[in-house]
């Protein structure tokens, strides 16, 4: 995914209207793009980074359409899982209306916590 300056003009050139989709915002910094924020949008990923626009507090965002808002939801917990504790969203992504389905980082993340609380008995067989 590319990085583009988080302005008005960009935003409407490379997002379309009226798509879900999921985003980053951040900025780059030797070329490398760094995430401060996540988020998704289920209805228009373009007018939600409109609002981030007029907000002004990120200069740079990538962004992709999703097929549907569980798509979306599911790339926003993604990143939100890999970005953590770097970014500035406070709360984990909110699950959207109609998705049944939880967030598939935090099931895996209480799944390995809840194998490492086994115990592993080791004998000598002397």
């Amino acid at each position: 995914m590319e990085a583009h300056q988080l302005t008005r003009e960009r935003v409407r050139h490379v997002v379309s209207e009226d798509q879900s989709g999921f985003y980053r915002l951040g900025y780059v910094l030797n070329g490398r793009f760094h995430t401060t924020y996540v988020g998704r949008s289920d209805t228009c990923l373009q007018r939600r980074l409109l609002v981030h626009v007029r907000e002004s507090w990120q200069e740079a965002f990538v962004a992709r359409p999703a097929e549907n808002k569980a798509e979306a939801y599911r790339m926003e917990c993604l990143f939100y899982h890999l970005e953590q504790p770097d970014l500035g969203n406070k709360i984990h992504p909110g699950k959207p209306d109609g998705v049944s389905a939880e967030c598939p980082y935090c099931l895996q993340e209480a799944a390995i916590a809840n194998s490492s609380t086994t115990t592993t008995t080791i004998t000598n067989a002397d």
